[in-house]
């Protein structure tokens, strides 16, 4: 629901019946508006301790949600009370917005320790499935386990491309050393700079950089 300043006087709210178009430049400020709406209705279900969100390490932060443009990352705790506060809260939220959540496109990650008869009810709660990853999030392979090896094959791929390609140029022994440190040893920053990437992946890359 929505309503507009007319000759400096508020109208009755009403239900908008088409949308911006795409490539608007006002969309992204309307949606950041919207989202923030999404975001203090979260807040608000916390601060009444309906929302019990996951802490982040033992004297980290407790987390219920998270965006980043239309990414939406929810947490809780595997609770048949817990799900409905979430499904209020988006009822909510949709409600107010005139947004829907897609089926499709949203997914549950439970822990290792949640029951397969408690995950049951939890999925007939929301109607949403159940996945064992969420593939990457912003670039990194988010999973609800300890990081694999086979999760950053992706940045052996990228490092094997890349040296390929510069095997097919003519390079001094010292144009291949200042080239594979500045931009191969840079590859894995990224991910590193919030998850732990297992030794066996750090060393490959090493070793295809001592090849080259």
């Amino acid at each position: 629901m929505t309503n507009v300043k007319w000759n400096g006087t508020r109208t009755e709210y009403f239900r908008p019946q088409r949308g911006i178009r795409q490539g608007d430049p006002i969309s992204p400020y309307l949606f950041v508006l919207c989202m923030d709406k999404l975001s203090h209705i979260i807040l608000q279900a916390v601060e009444e301790g309906k929302w019990k969100g996951i802490k982040v390490g033992r004297h980290g932060p407790i987390i219920s949600h998270l965006m980043f443009v239309d990414d939406l990352l929810l947490f809780g705790e595997a609770t048949e009370i817990q799900m409905k506060c979430v499904i209020e809260s988006l009822n909510i939220f949709c409600s107010m917005s005139g947004q829907e959540v897609s089926q499709d496109k949203t997914s549950v990650l439970f822990s290792r320790n949640v029951t397969r008869s408690l995950r049951s009810k939890l999925l007939n709660i929301t109607g949403f499935k159940e996945t064992s990853n969420f593939g990457k999030y912003l670039g990194v392979p988010l999973h609800g386990r300890a990081p694999k090896k086979m999760d950053f094959q992706y940045l052996l791929d990228q490092v094997s491309a890349k040296l390929s390609m510069w095997k097919a140029t003519h390079l001094s022994f010292a144009g291949r050393v200042t080239l594979a440190k500045s931009v191969i040893e840079a590859v894995p920053i990224y991910p590193m700079m919030s998850t732990a990437i297992p030794k066996a992946c750090l060393d490959d890359i090493q070793r295809m950089q001592r090849n080259f």
